[in-house]
């Protein structure tokens, strides 16, 4: 990633922004969320395995997102908040670097999932307590 000042020489250079097509200025989404995934992970003492088995997400889907090759649907994202036993705030901070939309306390089945992140739940439980509140489950 190039250094503000070295953007601001390049860009009072080049003639048309094609000729800045090949410069990464900042880190794409799938970066992000990836290098979140892989702190969470980290963290946690975790491996891709650990999380495979807990979300069960499929082994491709799980290493893609780790490579930064794919962002996780939201409710991927979710599964992998709870398999992750991540708080609320770090929930929400997943569902942004995935390009999701976060929990919104005005949604019924948002508000299940934040009450269920807040109780620490796990993802079978969470799953639980959606389909008792005749909201539609994770997995």
């Amino acid at each position: 990633m190039l250094r503000t000042d070295e953007l601001m020489r390049t860009l009072s250079r080049a003639d048309g922004m094609e000729e800045l097509s090949g410069y990464s200025f900042f880190p794409t989404a799938e970066a992000n969320c990836s290098a979140f995934l892989q702190s969470m992970l980290a963290g946690r003492g975790m491996t891709p395995a650990t999380l495979i088995e807990r979300s069960l997400i499929s082994r491709p889907y799980v290493y893609q997102m780790l490579s930064g090759e794919r962002l996780p649907g939201r409710d991927i994202a979710l599964r992998i908040a709870f398999s992750l036993a991540l708080t609320l705030e770090e929930t929400q901070q997943l569902l942004r670097a995935a390009q999701r939309g976060e929990l919104y306390p005005k949604v019924y089945r948002d508000a299940c999932l934040i009450h269920c992140l807040n109780a620490g739940m796990s993802l079978a439980d969470a799953n639980e307590y959606l389909q008792a509140h005749g909201q539609e489950p994770l997995l």
